[in-house]
């Protein structure tokens, strides 16, 4: 009986915790690529993205566990809002009824493109930039980030399987 009140709850638990989005980095070389970070909105480190020719900056929040895109993305990128509408605790205490768009393809340089299957959207209206980038977009593409030579370094997933059958 004791087993069945601990496991419910951490099921419960593993529901409420899965990722909405899937974050894809599409990789056209084998080395990987590199892309510059810029500390030009408070101090906060930011890249780059662009999509049909329009660019805009989004802060790097490795503390973020989804890609935000700000309304100034959404003007400038003409991207169409889906019908969901939800109710979230924002950080600073407040609620929200998020949207979110789905299956949003950007250009991180003319050549390497990142997917998201699900990206919410934050309901501002004055934000120079066009959103947040987090830590699972991130950890798609293998990314480090050099803060010596300001640069966020991408690398393909290792497919190679090195195990040894008995």
């Amino acid at each position: 009986m004791f087993r069945a009140y601990l496991i419910l709850p951490l099921l419960l638990m593993g529901g409420c915790a899965t990722q909405l989005n899937n974050s894809k980095i599409e990789f056209h070389e084998a080395n990987g690529f590199s892309i510059p970070i810029e500390d030009n909105y408070n101090g906060r480190p930011t890249i780059q993205l662009s999509m049909n020719g329009v660019a805009g900056r989004f802060i790097v929040d490795t503390g973020a566990n989804s890609p935000v895109f700000t309304m100034t993305a959404v003007r400038q990128w003409h991207l169409s809002i889906s019908d969901f509408s939800g109710h979230s605790i924002l950080a600073n205490g407040g609620t929200g009824n998020p949207k979110i768009i789905t299956n949003v393809t950007v250009n991180v340089t003319p050549y390497q493109s990142l997917h998201w299957g699900t990206v919410y959207i934050y309901p501002d209206n004055n934000e120079p930039y066009f959103g947040y980038i987090d830590f699972r977009t991130l950890e798609s593409g293998n990314a480090v980030i050099d803060t010596r030579n300001k640069t966020i370094n991408f690398t393909p997933p290792n497919t190679e399987l090195n195990c040894k059958l008995p």
